[in-house]
């Protein structure tokens, strides 16, 4: 009787035949009615205010019933009863702690009632599309992202058609074809975005194998050998002419010498003077023989990436691109961790992980990573903080004259490319106006730079 009562004072049933002081006549059409409603709330959720409205629509006013149910899709979503949270777990099949996770994330959306909270039909079809994955090998923690990354950009997908058709249809057209078209209409909009998700997994495909296959060309603009002055240096021990001969761009030459210590920076060199000599196959067996997993030292690190990286050129298929990858990717996060320095090493490791993140396909998140160091780089270069430390005295002039030059333009280039993919139009034409002044005006890196500011219609 109390829920009736409520019924009455919300306008959702018409006011009885009183008979008595505690007696009321109610017709047929009364009860009816009240089972109408309380499917509604039990099997749909719907508040009493859509309710209410719906079955106002109804005698004269039909095509507002349509359009009632075409809004809050009552013909399409959960068509049986609601599961009481008690029996939802046992229902399901699926362990607590998992529907707990994918409620906390918003890809279970249970109702609070006076009688408990429910959880509707398509709460279990969530359930058996994650389980589903599982089956075929896909762990739950990335279907959960996955999965939760769709529900958000269709959340503010819908939220801007509903203002949209709010605005452009609602009270503007006929209730009959305001119904069709959130009917029919959306019928299109449900194959489109299964047809725009196959064509943008196939552009970022695309857009990661064309990145993947541009390493070499990574490789060409992050090198700045041969330095000018290298040939003429006058060096007196062994160690100081093999490196003066990899300055000068004598890979071979450098090559040739005995390999110094294990506990020295020779090994990174050896590594760094193959994969320039462009033997990819011998820099990997020395990064597996000195420095199999990344370790503390950056220069060591950033030399095994360029290895994995140099070897994407010549790796075929899908998966042997992206293991090689994902490998460079290791070593580079490392040099992340690592604490910053002043001294070469670390200036040409933070130099080769900006460089290699801005330029990884985009599923690997590391653009804007990449901007961040390089923008770091840039400050110090320009305030004269990279002094040159570890560097012999016999190189001294050259770090300084020739390496931080040539470093400070390509950092302005790849800073350039990573802020645009990022979108940063005005700081990316700052960095190629910067690599335009720097650099030699016949240089290909000023040339490229140039066509590419004057590309952004500046």
């Amino acid at each position: 009787m109390p829920t009736v009562k409520h019924y009455l004072n919300q306008g959702l049933l018409p006011r009885p035949v009183k008979t008595g002081k505690t007696m009321a006549w109610y017709d047929e059409s009364s009860v009816s009615r009240v089972r109408l409603i309380k499917k509604l709330q039990r099997e749909k959720f719907l508040p009493l205010e859509v309710i209410k409205r719906l079955l106002d629509s109804r005698g004269p006013r039909r095509d507002e019933l349509k359009l009632g149910k075409a809004i809050f899709k009552t013909e399409h979503l959960d068509s049986g009863s609601p599961v009481p949270a008690s029996q939802f777990a046992r229902r399901s099949g699926y362990p607590l702690e998992k529907i707990r996770a994918l409620e906390a994330a918003g890809l279970l959306l249970p109702v609070d009632t006076e009688s408990g909270k429910f959880y509707r039909l398509s709460d279990l079809r969530v359930i058996e599309l994650i389980r589903g994955r599982e089956e075929l090998g896909v762990p739950f923690d990335h279907s959960l992202r996955v999965v939760k990354a769709y529900k958000d950009a269709i959340s503010r997908a819908v939220e801007e058609d509903l203002k949209l058709f709010a605005s452009e249809f609602l009270g503007d057209v006929p209730a009959r074809q305001a119904a069709r078209l959130m009917t029919e209409a959306d019928e299109s909009l449900d194959v489109f975005i299964v047809l725009y998700r196959h064509l943008f997994l196939r552009r970022a495909g695309e857009e990661a194998l064309e990145r993947l296959n541009s390493a070499s060309s990574l490789l060409e603009t992050l090198n700045f050998l041969p330095l000018r002055g290298a040939e003429s240096l006058k060096t007196k021990s062994e160690a100081d002419k093999a490196v003066a001969l990899l300055a000068a761009g004598d890979y071979d030459g450098f090559l040739g010498f005995p390999p110094g210590s294990s506990e020295s920076p020779w090994p990174a060199l050896r590594v760094m003077a193959l994969v320039l000599s462009d033997r990819g196959k011998e820099s990997l067996e020395q990064v597996k023989k000195h420095f199999p997993e990344p370790g503390p030292l950056p220069l060591d690190n950033a030399a095994a990436a360029l290895a994995y990286l140099h070897s994407l050129g010549r790796a075929t298929g899908f998966s042997e691109p992206m293991f090689l990858a994902k490998r460079a990717l290791t070593y580079l996060q490392r040099i992340e961790a690592a604490p910053g320095g002043s001294g070469a090493a670390s200036l040409f490791a933070r130099y080769v992980q900006g460089a290699a993140y801005v330029m990884l396909p985009d599923f690997f998140d590391t653009a804007g990573p990449g901007v961040k160091v390089l923008a770091e780089l840039s400050s110090r270069l320009e305030g004269g903080k990279l002094k040159g430390g570890g560097v012999s005295a016999v190189f001294k002039r050259l770090f300084r004259e020739e390496v931080l030059p040539a470093a400070e333009v390509r950092v302005h280039w790849f800073l350039a490319r990573g802020r645009l993919r990022l979108g940063e139009v005005r700081e990316a034409r700052a960095s190629l106006d910067r690599v335009i002044r720097l650099a030699d005006p016949s240089s290909p890196l000023a040339q490229k730079a140039r066509m590419e500011k004057a590309g952004l219609g500046f």
